[in-house]
């Protein structure tokens, strides 16, 4: 989705999704696929940003590893 704004939908989508994946409800190949088709992967580190303190730790960093290998 470059270049393509990102739609208020498709954020409150991804957002929900990495609450449940930081609450343990899913696996990280799960949330990865969602946030790839909900928005473009480069947002999804603000939306990390913007949950400081929600969740596992360990999850979050987790998920922001993998995100920036993904975005190589």
């Amino acid at each position: 989705m470059e270049g393509k704004p990102l739609d208020e939908t498709d954020a409150m989508w991804a957002r929900k999704a990495i609450m449940a994946y930081l609450d343990g409800e899913h696996n990280l190949s799960w949330i990865v696929g969602v946030i790839q088709a909900a928005c473009d992967a480069e947002v999804a580190p603000q939306f990390l940003d913007e949950l400081d303190g929600y969740g596992d730790p360990e999850r979050r960093e987790n998920l922001r590893r993998r995100l920036e290998s993904e975005a190589k």
